[in-house]
């Protein structure tokens, strides 16, 4: 990050539960860098095949990925 101006940090993370970096206290540390830093944490993870836009996306149900 030297060398670059931020005005903030903004994390995305897994649902708390699965989440390794929130674990790992991933925003409280990036939080000593001392920049504003937003942490994106959906409630609960909706990933995988039987979701119709993640299906779409990697072409399986006809979609244009």
């Amino acid at each position: 990050m030297r060398g670059h101006d931020f005005d903030e940090i903004i994390i995305s993370t897994l649902p708390r539960r699965t989440s390794k970096w929130l674990r790992r206290d991933l925003i409280h540390r990036v939080e000593s860098l001392g920049l504003p830093v937003t942490a994106v944490i959906p409630r609960r993870a909706k990933v995988g095949l039987d979701d119709p836009d993640i299906a779409r996306g990697i072409g399986l149900s006809g979609g244009i990925p």
